[in-house]
């Protein structure tokens, strides 16, 4: 979880300082853009070379601040009741592990250019040409999640009334169940590979998924409402070229969390058969708000595949007899016996 942590946090360095410099880089190129309106001496090579370089850093510009983690929080905010409705359907909801390969392989190409004065010039590169790409779910037998207990970090709004939001950066780990598991996708992966293999060279990657989980949630834990906060203002500062001020701006309003959504999965056992509820009980999702605790259990495969609705009331372990619901007590009974394994 730490290592999950640490990495999250360089990520988030890296953004931001990348972020500056292209905020800078913009400032420099209105610079030269109003010199070279000024100088109309220059030469028209040069003004054709400082004019590329406006449009590509003009273009990073835009694109990194509209991808930025500050723009996508303010994409979602929500309050503190409707994070602990989204966390309670993300904890109930399949993981899905997918396997990617691309084919692909290098051709040399020699190019010939006249230039204006007659001369040629022959340019020789080398050039990676994609083929055949395809994509695979790995399929397993059991899952279940392993986050355990999620606090929405409120103390802030309570220490200071003028930071009324949460910053919550959420990251996803699928770790495969120590019954032989991870031999399985071995397996299955070379077996892809092989299957798929049609060109001299490949890139292979492994993708996991949860339906519905977003990195970057902003939960209001206070009514205090800061002015020019939101998507437009937003848009506006990066517009004008002072994209990096407001999202400081937006920071000194928020603090930051980071959670980690764990799933664990299996092919070879029922991972929520009782004998080894014990096992993982130190594991088993939990959410704490305003000292209560819910204990919400982790459903088998069987015969529930899907997210529980937002809002969907669940049995509370600590009070059995308290909000239960037609779905939540489905999801009490035992799933049928798992093959010992899904693969010949």
């Amino acid at each position: 979880v730490h290592g999950i942590k640490r990495v999250m946090s360089r990520m988030n360095d890296c953004i931001k300082v990348w972020g500056w410099i292209t905020n800078i880089a913009l400032w420099c190129c209105l610079f030269i853009y109003f010199y070279i309106a000024k100088n109309p001496t220059s030469r028209e090579k040069t003004q054709k070379y400082a004019y590329g370089a406006i449009v590509v850093i003009v273009i990073a510009y835009l694109i990194t601040q509209f991808v930025a983690p500050t723009f996508r929080y303010l994409l979602t905010i929500l309050n503190a009741a409707d994070i602990y409705s989204y966390m309670q359907n993300i904890f109930y909801t399949r993981p899905t592990i997918n396997m990617n390969i691309q084919c692909y392989h290098y051709e040399t190409k020699v190019r010939t250019t006249t230039s204006s004065d007659g001369t040629r010039k022959t340019t020789t590169t080398r050039e990676r040409v994609n083929t055949r790409r395809a994509t695979e779910e790995f399929r397993y037998a059991s899952w279940k999640d392993i986050s355990g207990r999620f606090v929405l970090n409120t103390l802030g709004a309570m220490q200071n009334v003028e930071i009324p939001f949460v910053q919550l950066e959420l990251a996803l780990e699928v770790r495969f169940a120590p019954d032989g598991t991870a031999q399985v996708y071995d397996a299955e992966r070379e077996n892809f590979i092989r299957r798929n293999l049609t060109d001299a060279q490949h890139d292979y990657t492994r993708e996991d998924r949860v339906d519905g989980l977003n990195t970057y949630l902003l939960a209001r834990v206070s009514d205090y409402q800061p002015s020019c906060f939101g998507v437009l203002w937003y848009i506006a500062f990066t517009l004008l070229g002072f994209a990096e001020f407001y999202k400081s701006y937006v920071n000194s309003f928020c603090l930051e969390q980071q959670f980690e959504i764990a799933k664990l999965v299996s092919c070879n056992q029922d991972l929520n058969k009782a004998e080894l509820q014990a096992q993982y009980a130190h594991t088993v999702p939990t959410i704490s708000c305003n000292d209560n605790e819910r204990v919400f259990d982790n459903p088998s495969m069987p015969p529930y595949e899907g997210p529980i609705p937002v809002g969907e009331p669940i049995i509370d372990e600590r009070n059995p007899g308290e909000g239960k619901s037609e779905k939540s007590a489905l999801l009490k009974q035992p799933g049928p016996l798992f093959l010992k394994t899904l693969y010949k």
